[in-house]
């Protein structure tokens, strides 16, 4: 294998690792919103 190959595996690994992070980013701050949303709704409900 030429090193570049390997350089060129690492960085493609790299990428996708990263994408795979914004992506668990992007869901955990949805699952934070949908909380939030759920938590006032709530609060809202006592209201009544």
């Amino acid at each position: 294998m030429k090193p570049i190959d390997s350089f060129s595996k690492w960085g493609a690994n790299m990428i996708k690792n990263l994408e795979g992070m914004e992506i668990e980013k992007k869901l955990a701050q949805k699952s934070k919103l949908e909380k939030e949303i759920e938590r006032r709704m709530r609060k809202n409900d006592s209201r009544y």
